[in-house]
C-alpha cells in the first residue's frame, strides 16, 4: 500500500503528539536552603513585571514590594526581605521545559528554591498552583523570633579604619604636592548614597589606595568602613578596583578618572550581569588635577583610521577624536585632506566611526575597498599579525608605516578580554590603525602600548613590544547599528592567498591619518 506524503507527514505529526501527550505533563519541587525558614521573613521583592509565578508568594501570605518601595523601609524591615529571581531553561532530553524560581536575603544567601518542569502540551497554571500548594506548609506567616540581622552582620564583618573627615583633610593638605589624582573626598553623583576618602595606604602590600565611607545613607554600611580598593596600573589615571556593594558582595572591576574629573567605577548589575558605572565627584582637595595639567588641553590629537564603506565611514580609537570638534583625514595616496564627524562611538571599547563629509568615494579611489572584518575568535595565540598607521608623523613622516608581530595573549592587562596582546611594535600615532591576519582580515584595531616609563621608574625595566589591540568583535557590533552593514558585511576579501608585499600595497590607499583638536 502506498502513502502519500500528506498521509505520511499526518502519521507523524499524529505521532509527535501522542508522544508529547505522554510524556509526564509537569513536575514541581521545592528546595527549602538547610538553615533557613522562610519565616524568617516578610516582603518579597523583585524587580519582574507581575506575573503568575510571583504571584504565589502573595497567596501564600507574603507583601509583595518593588524596589522603590525596599529604598523606604527601615533597617530592620530590610532584614525582612527576599529577592526573587525566575529563569528558564530550553527543552531537557526528555522534552521539558524548566522554569526554576530562587529567594536570597539581603546577603545574598539563597533561602529557598521552586522548580517547574513542564511538557510543551502541559498547561502551566497547574503547574503553578502545585508550587503554591507546596509552599503552603513552608510559610506559616511572618515570625519576629526566627528573622535575622543583617545590618550587625555587615558593621561586625567589614573592615574599618578610624580617620574622620577632618584627618582626611588635614592629610590632603599636608600632602598636596604628592598626592595621587584618585586621593581625595569623593561624592556619589547619582543618588548621593556615599561620600568617600580615598587615600594612599602605607600599610597594606595589597592595594596602594583604599576607600573609606564618611557618609552615607544606606542603611547596612557606617562611616569608616573600607568600601574599595584600588591599584595603580600602567595606564595614567586608570586602577584595578576591589569594589564592595550596598549588600557587601565584592566586584573586581575597572576604575579611572575621566576627561571631566570624575571617578568612574565600571560595574557589573548583580541581576542581569549589564553594566553600570558608578560615578564620583571629587569635593575635596580643589587643586590636585593642576599638577598633573588640565585634562581640557586645546591640543591636537594624531591617530589613524582606515575607511570601511564606500560611502565614506572611517575607524580610529575614541580617545583620538575625543573632546574634538574639528577632525581631518588625510589621503596620503591622493595627498588630500577631507572633514569628518562622529557617526557612532564606543567610549568604553576605545572605538569611533566616523564620516567623512562631502565624500565621493570615486573621486579618491580606482579600485573597491579589498578587506573583510573577520571575527575574533578565529584568532589563535601565536599566530602572525600586521598593522598599518602613521606613528610618529612629525617625526618619520606621512607615508603609511608597516609593523609585524604576532598575538601574544588572547587577553590584555588582568585578562581583559576584550583585547589582544601583540608584539608589534607601536608608537605615538598608531593609534585607531588596523590590525590584519595573514590573509588581509581585520582582526583588531590598535589602541595602546604600556608605559615604559612607569615600569622604569617603579620596576627598573623597559618593556618591549608590550602593545594592544581591541578586538574586531566590538567594531562588529557597532557596524551592525549603521544603515551600511550590508555593504560592509558582504565585503568579499581580495588579498586571500596574495604575498604580504601585494597585501599592503591594495591596503595602503585604505589606511589614513586622522588629526583632531
Amino acid at each position: 500500500m502506498k502513502i502519500n506524503r500528506i498521509t505520511f507527514l499526518g502519521l507523524i505529526l499524529c505521532i509527535f503528539i501522542l508522544t508529547s501527550c505522554m510524556m509526564p505533563k509537569f513536575h514541581t519541587e521545592l528546595s527549602p536552603v538547610k538553615g533557613h525558614s522562610l519565616n524568617s521573613y516578610k516582603y518579597v521583592c523583585s524587580t519582574y513585571n507581575w506575573d503568575e509565578y510571583f504571584s504565589i508568594f502573595s497567596e501564600v501570605g507574603f507583601v509583595i514590594i518593588n524596589e522603590n518601595q525596599l529604598k523606604n523601609l527601615d533597617s530592620a524591615s530590610q532584614n525582612q526581605v527576599l529577592f526573587f529571581n525566575k529563569s528558564w531553561e530550553p527543552k531537557d532530553k526528555n522534552g521539558l521545559f524548566t522554569y526554576k524560581i530562587a529567594l536570597y536575603n539581603i546577603l545574598g544567601q539563597e533561602v529557598f528554591s521552586m522548580e517547574l518542569k513542564k511538557s510543551l502540551f502541559a498547561d502551566e497554571k497547574d503547574g503553578i498552583e502545585e508550587l503554591k500548594q507546596k509552599l503552603r506548609p513552608y510559610y506559616t506567616g511572618y515570625n519576629p523570633k526566627e528573622s535575622i540581622d543583617a545590618s550587625e552582620y555587615f558593621i561586625n564583618n567589614t573592615e574599618t579604619i578610624d580617620k574622620s573627615n577632618d584627618d582626611l583633610k588635614k592629610y590632603f593638605d599636608e600632602n598636596i604636592n604628592n598626592l595621587d589624582l584618585i586621593e581625595g573626598i569623593w561624592t556619589e553623583s547619582k543618588d548621593y548614597n556615599y561620600k568617600l576618602g580615598i587615600f594612599k595606604d602605607n600599610e597594606s602590600n595589597n592595594r596602594d589606595f583604599v576607600a573609606i565611607i564618611i557618609e552615607t545613607n544606606n542603611v547596612f554600611w557606617r562611616p569608616q568602613q573600607v568600601k574599595s580598593e584600588f591599584n595603580k596600573t600602567a595606564y595614567y589615571k586608570v586602577y584595578t578596583t576591589k569594589y564592595y556593594m550596598g549588600n557587601h558582595k565584592v566586584q573586581n572591576v575597572t576604575s579611572y578618572v575621566n576627561e571631566d574629573g570624575l571617578l568612574v567605577i565600571k560595574l557589573k548589575n548583580s541581576k542581569d550581569g549589564s553594566d553600570v558605572e558608578g560615578t564620583f565627584l571629587k569635593n575635596y582637595p580643589a587643586n590636585v588635577e593642576e599638577k598633573f595639567g588640565s585634562t581640557k588641553e586645546e591640543t591636537e590629537n594624531i591617530g589613524s583610521g582606515f575607511i570601511i564603506s564606500e560611502s565614506g565611514l572611517v575607524v580610529t580609537n575614541y580617545h583620538v577624536i575625543e573632546n574634538k570638534y574639528d577632525i581631518n583625514v588625510f589621503f596620503p595616496s591622493v595627498n588630500k585632506t577631507i572633514k569628518a564627524k562622529v557617526e557612532l562611538k564606543d567610549k568604553n571599547n576605545d572605538l569611533a566611526i566616523i564620516r567623512l563629509n562631502d565624500f565621493i568615494f570615486s573621486d579618491i579611489y580606482s579600485s573597491s575597498i579589498p578587506f573583510t572584518i573577520s571575527k575574533s575568535s578565529t584568532v589563535k595565540l601565536g599566530q602572525e599579525v600586521f598593522t598599518l598607521g602613521f606613528p610618529l608623523v612629525e617625526v618619520l613622516g606621512q607615508s603609511v608605516k608597516l609593523s609585524t608581530g604576532s598575538i601574544n595573549s588572547l587577553y590584555g592587562i588582568q585578562d581583559d578580554p576584550r583585547v589582544f596582546q601583540i608584539s608589534n611594535p607601536v608608537q605615538p600615532g598608531n593609534s585607531g590603525g588596523p590590525l590584519f591576519n595573514n590573509n588581509g582580515e581585520l582582526i583588531g584595531i590598535v589602541f595602546s602600548s604600556l608605559n615604559a616609563k612607569f615600569f622604569y621608574e617603579n620596576a627598573d625595566i623597559i618593556p618591549q613590544n608590550v602593545n594592544f589591540s581591541i578586538k574586531s568583535d566590538y567594531l562588529l557590533n557597532l557596524i551592525s547599528m549603521l544603515p551600511d552593514e550590508s555593504e560592509i558585511f558582504n565585503r568579499k576579501n581580495k588579498l586571500l592567498g596574495k604575498s604580504l608585499e601585494i597585501q599592503i600595497e591594495l591596503l595602503t590607499p585604505f589606511i589614513l591619518n586622522i588629526k583632531a583638536k
